[in-house]
């Protein structure tokens, strides 16, 4: 199963996240720890994650999906965070 990750632009109105959030949690197992950023082990590939989101975001709204490798690095997270990653990136 593929790991997705998604970001959304940050601005003033927080509906489109809340929105996108609602979506994400629906696809499988998630993480969210980074403002506009989600992780999401689903067994949708990445167009098909976008696609769901595309009518719930405002319109000129920046969101990307990308199928996460095997390959990662981050700085500053929490050992929860690393963990899941570990176990689906």
């Amino acid at each position: 199963m593929p790991t997705i990750l998604v970001t959304i632009d940050p601005t003033e109105s927080d509906d489109d996240v809340v929105a996108v959030h609602e979506e994400l949690t629906t696809l499988g197992s998630w993480w969210h720890n980074i403002t506009g950023t989600w992780l999401v082990d689903t067994q949708h590939p990445a167009s098909a994650v976008r696609d769901r989101l595309a009518p719930r975001v405002s319109p000129g709204r920046r969101v990307l999906v990308i199928e996460v490798t095997a390959h990662w690095a981050g700085l500053g997270l929490s050992d929860e965070a690393e963990e899941w990653l570990d176990a689906h990136a």
